[in-house]
């Protein structure tokens, strides 16, 4: 009912009876119920994790899984797996069991799709190979299924990929079919988190207004649904785009990014926000615009072992860009050039994190020129071209100027 017509009825009748959903999840194990346990952990996985409390109820889903053995089992147990992976990604740890082989073996549609859908979630933020497959099976399912809210959700993920690739345009054209086919169901997470990606798509691309737009119709939904971490996530986002407005007022777009990071920090905690897919933490580019550079040095250094716990590749390896944009504001070239080729060292490794090795990239250039290496700095300017090329990206009026000028200087 939680994704039905009367999700917002039924959202606050879910909140309101929490503590009696746990109660009824203790007792079923305690009078040895585990096929009840089973379905309970299932629709308590979100809350979980809306609470922050994912690693805590990590081992009652582990218990489970010796009870729920044989033929008669094989959906429940599915269920389990697959529940126990997406609460072991919330927390940062190695997930127990296949969930996907064990969604197959039930012939189950929509649950080989949910399956399918945390696995690749997963393996992209681990930088892993598989996910393309991964996706493209899931996308085959959607497409079998005939029902528009899978398809929607396949659609988002493909458009991730397909941005952290390189090709704005392919992310784009997915997100836009995407927001069609969900457009007449009414308030959904899935809608809210196509507008999350299209944000932050605009952004890259220079359309802020559009972006900040996206980005609050995310918030409002995420907000209204019971959200917490994923509305936390599009404040931060929100934070990032008000930065990018920096110019001629720019005191106060660092001021109103404050008041972002604030509210991001009130909703969910920092640290557990990585656990959310795209996400990066805001408050360590804040401090650099406001010239606030050891808080921000320290706030780039959390990030980075907070998204490695939760395996995020994208927000380590944006938080180390923070710390490679911070070495050139404090004119340390070599420190530099040295943080921002290992970024794009590793964006190259895993194939994605384009629109990371583009801003890298950029940065490098200049790193590149201050040191008189100009070769360097030609070949660093040319690659972070043909990446900007291929996202539709538009640099950031913070960065453009120097690197311009740099670039320039360079020939």
């Amino acid at each position: 009912m939680l994704d039905e017509h009367r999700r917002i009825a039924w959202r606050t009748w879910f909140q309101v009876e929490y503590p009696n959903l746990m109660a009824a999840l203790t007792g079923a194990v305690a009078r040895g119920d585990y096929l009840s346990a089973a379905y309970q952990g299932r629709n308590l996985h979100r809350e979980w994790n809306n609470r922050g409390v994912a690693e805590m109820a990590l081992p009652v889903m582990r218990s489970l899984l010796p009870h729920l053995d044989g033929p008669a089992h094989l959906e429940a147990r599915a269920w389990v797996l697959l529940t126990a992976e997406a609460l072991a990604l919330y927390s940062g740890v190695p997930p127990v069991g296949d969930a996907v082989a064990a969604a197959r073996a039930t012939n189950d549609e929509f649950l080989l799709i949910c399956a399918l859908y945390i696995r690749a979630y997963g393996t992209q933020q681990r930088g892993g190979p598989a996910h393309r497959a991964l996706m493209a099976e899931m996308y085959d399912g959607a497409v079998r299924t005939g029902r528009p809210a899978p398809l929607a959700l396949t659609l988002r993920s493909r458009a991730s990929v397909a941005l952290f690739q390189g090709d704005g345009p392919a992310a784009c054209a997915d997100l836009e079919r995407g927001l069609d086919l969900i457009r007449r169901l009414g308030p959904t997470f899935i809608q809210a988190d196509l507008h999350l990606l299209m944000g932050q798509v605009h952004a890259l691309q220079g359309a802020l207004d559009a972006a900040e737009q996206c980005l609050r119709s995310a918030l409002h939904l995420f907000t209204l649904l019971g959200f917490r971490p994923e509305a936390s996530t599009c404040l931060s986002s929100l934070a990032l785009v008000s930065l990018l407005r920096t110019g001629a007022e720019a005191l106060g777009a660092v001021q109103a990014a404050q008041a972002w990071c604030e509210q991001a920090d009130a909703t969910f905690s920092a640290q557990a926000r990585f656990a959310v897919r795209d996400n990066v933490n805001a408050q360590g580019f804040v401090f650099s615009a406001a010239g606030r550079l050891p808080e921000a040095q320290a706030c780039f250094e959390r990030d980075v072992l907070a998204a490695r716990s939760y395996g995020n590749r994208q927000g380590e390896l944006m938080a180390r860009l923070g710390l490679g944009r911070l070495a050139l504001q404090r004119r340390e070239w070599t420190l530099a050039s040295s943080i921002l080729s290992a970024v794009i060292c590793d964006a190259d490794a895993v194939n994605g994190h384009v629109p990371v090795r583009w801003l890298a990239l950029a940065g490098l250039t200049q790193a590149h020129q201050r040191l008189g290496e100009k070769e360097a700095a030609r070949a660093s300017w040319t690659a972070a071209r043909q990446a900007g090329q291929g996202l539709g990206a538009v640099l950031p009026r913070v960065v453009v100027g120097p690197v311009l000028n740099t670039a320039a200087a360079g020939g």
